[in-house]
């Protein structure tokens, strides 16, 4: 995952457990984020020098939650603690560092307004996902999307033509990280009866030639432009099948259906683990079935 916004992480603890911590999460992280260790309460840095998340045992925690410069700090910190569900801004110090990357992920997820949801987001990227194949993906897309939003293609099956471009052409081009991608991806575009779109390609073999982090950049990319509404990705189980890849959207929507009950066993399992505490996803989530949707 590429941790998007994430320049500088402090941990402030001091012993082998800080030592040892720090040591996990240089081998784990980009290299373009900047990992500052304090083993002693002065030296943490200046209120002026801060960082994004910090991650402090007891002393430090102390420390800074009596200091009125860091009072807005709140929200980026992670008290290490010897005791277990204490809420999210806590990590037990008995848990796998593991779980320490997912709190981090999460706090780095562009926060969403609980009034607004997606809405309040700047060219929110939804996942339209259905467990099986399902060709009508583009008119369910239609109850979502409006002329200015797009829709992409991730599903396992694609048409399978060479007639017209399709997300198999962006793939190149994401995989190159071309600066101009957006420009590529309008002469690309498709224009539809409602918004305009991309095929998923041939196979999903083509989406898994990407990284998790070349999708995020592909998505920040979107984000960034100013030039979208809503961007909309249907997909398959050859993408979702990497659990990093939800953290990057704003919004599920799971395709369900009241006639196939797999389907429907599945998109219940589905809305479980994105609601859970192990998963890194944060965004809304919607459960539509299909029958009434195309009635």
């Amino acid at each position: 995952m590429d941790y998007a916004g994430l320049k500088r992480i402090i941990i402030g603890e001091e012993g082998e457990y800080g030592r040892r911590l720090a040591r996990y999460l240089e081998g784990k992280l980009p290299d373009r984020i900047r990992l500052v260790h304090c083993s002693r309460e002065d030296y943490l840095p200046q209120p002026g020098d801060q960082g994004d998340i910090y991650i402090l045992g007891d002393a430090f925690y102390e420390r800074l939650q009596q200091d009125k410069n860091w009072s807005e700090r709140g929200a980026g910190m992670i008290h290490l603690t010897y005791e277990e569900d204490e809420g999210d801004r806590t990590f037990c110090r008995y848990h796998a560092p593991g779980e320490l990357l997912d709190q981090i992920r999460k706090r780095t997820f562009p926060a969403i307004r609980e009034e607004d949801g997606y809405k309040s987001l700047n060219s929110p990227i939804l996942g339209l996902y259905s467990p099986v194949y399902e060709e009508t993906m583009m008119k369910i897309a239609a109850g979502y999307l409006t002329e200015e939003d797009l829709f992409l293609g991730l599903e396992d099956l694609g048409e399978g033509k060479r007639q017209e471009p399709d997300m198999g052409d962006m793939c190149y081009y994401i995989h190159l990280r071309e600066e101009k991608i957006l420009s590529v991806m309008e002469g690309l575009l498709q224009k539809g009866e409602s918004f305009r779109y991309l095929n998923s390609p041939a196979m999903y073999f083509y989406l898994r030639e990407l990284t998790p982090e070349d999708y995020q950049w592909f998505f920040s990319k979107l984000r960034s432009s100013g030039t979208y509404g809503k961007v909309m990705f249907a997909m398959g189980n050859g993408f979702a099948s990497d659990p990093a890849v939800f953290s990057m959207f704003d919004m599920m929507i799971l395709v369900d259906s009241r006639e196939i009950e797999r389907q429907h066993r599945f998109c219940e399992r589905m809305r479980d683990f994105l609601k859970g505490e192990y998963c890194a996803f944060r965004g809304e989530v919607d459960v539509v079935c299909k029958e009434e949707l195309l009635a």
